[in-house]
């Protein structure tokens, strides 16, 4: 029987090999993603401090298929878990804070990132009950929770309110976390897949973790038809078929980004970004120092 274990912490770096994160924020060939509160991960091997997992929430494609997202987590972020089940709805906010009893002068227990998909274990007073794996009970207010049930998942106005979120938040290379106060562990901050990856979370949208992956998810669409929640793809250099960065569209010359360590996630236009218009960039045959850019929509 395949073993699961359940992310304890509020976010934990995915390692490629089993060694810490810097505590700076640069550019950590190791840093493959990060994994959020409850979050289900499939056991491969363990060390005695680490274990080697799939990410079973964040799909990469492999030679064989679909898998979960591969890398090294410490066991101190994690606790046994019976099986994959996800939780019963998102965190939408930027955080939540989880609180030792049902009002909001509770004591803090620890806040919860954008994205995160607590179990919900009860209801009182305008609060969610959290399930804590092994930890006592917490609550989260109900207006930071979106619910499966009766959510619209097709909604451009959400996903454009849920992308503004992370204006101004760092850039995190293999950052899947939105930056909390109170909240001591990993650094925190987004990659431009990682945002793609959790703005669609909010809206129970599972897509994979990477840009090459999430561009062979989506339909393609022209650059005039571009809308709001579309995403746009850049290729590598002198390489049209594999996509390496992607960007979200805010519809006609304006999307969302996060774009390189160091910086930090903002509204940008192409001909900010490219220095050609959107327009101009289909008549010159999309392409820019060698890297093609295409269009792509979800759902």
């Amino acid at each position: 029987m395949a073993e699961y274990v359940r992310v304890t912490a509020p976010v934990a770096n995915l390692r490629r090999r089993p060694t810490e994160a810097s505590p700076l924020n640069v550019h950590d060939e190791d840093q493959e993603s990060q994994v959020l509160f409850h979050e289900a991960l499939l056991v491969r091997e363990e060390t005695t401090d680490w274990l080697r997992v799939e990410a079973v929430e964040q799909q990469k494609s492999g030679p064989h298929g679909w898998q979960g997202y591969p890398g090294w987590v410490r066991k101190k972020d994690v606790t046994q878990a019976a099986g994959p089940g996800e939780g019963d709805g998102v965190v939408k906010r930027p955080f939540s804070m989880v609180r030792a009893t049902p009002s909001a002068a509770g004591q803090a227990v620890f806040p919860l990132s954008l994205g995160t998909r607590p179990s919900l274990a009860g209801e009182a007073k305008g609060f969610f009950e959290v399930a804590m794996e092994g930890r006592h009970i917490g609550w989260v207010p109900k207006r930071d929770i979106s619910l499966s049930a009766g959510d619209s998942t097709g909604d451009e106005r959400v996903l454009v309110k849920t992308a503004r979120l992370f204006l101004g938040a760092a850039y995190l290379w293999g950052g899947r976390s939105m930056p909390m106060p109170w909240s001591r562990g990993p650094l925190m901050g987004v990659d431009c897949s990682g945002l793609v990856n959790l703005v669609f979370r909010v809206l129970h949208i599972d897509l994979p973790r990477d840009a090459h992956d999430q561009w062979l998810t989506a339909t393609a669409v022209a650059p005039q038809a571009l809308r709001p929640g579309d995403l746009i793809f850049l290729s590598r250099q002198g390489d049209a078929g594999s996509v390496d960065h992607v960007i979200f569209s805010l519809g006609g010359e304006q999307f969302i980004e996060a774009a390189e360590t160091g910086g930090i996630v903002r509204i940008r236009t192409f001909s900010q970004r490219f220095g050609l218009s959107l327009r101009a960039l289909g008549e010159s045959g999309l392409t820019v120092h060698g890297r093609r850019i295409s269009f792509g929509r979800i759902g």
